[in-house]
């Protein structure tokens, strides 16, 4: 019964909470050393419209998070009413 007992402890002390302070944009933005020095690590930036376009200041805001050395990643709202395939493409 002490085995189990103490496989348990141990693995309820090598459990360890991590966060990672994230932001998410959308539009033209010139903050991300800013962000970077707040201790932001991640930015979110979409890269679809929900009326189905590209955001076109995508390219430049994930250039400029990769720049300062922030991990970077992208999200895009699809439209309803246009192709998924096409939207994906």
């Amino acid at each position: 019964m002490k085995i189990p007992f103490t496989l348990l402890i141990i693995v309820l002390l090598s459990i360890t909470a991590q966060s990672v302070k994230v932001f998410d944009l959308a539009g033209t933005f010139k903050g991300f050393q800013c962000m970077k020095d707040l201790g932001f690590e991640l930015s979110i930036i979409r890269a679809y419209h929900s009326y189905g376009a590209i955001d076109v200041t995508a390219p430049a805001n994930i250039q400029l998070s990769n720049q300062i050395g922030l991990a970077t990643d992208v999200y895009m709202f699809p439209c309803r009413g246009k192709n998924a395939t096409t939207q994906v493409n």
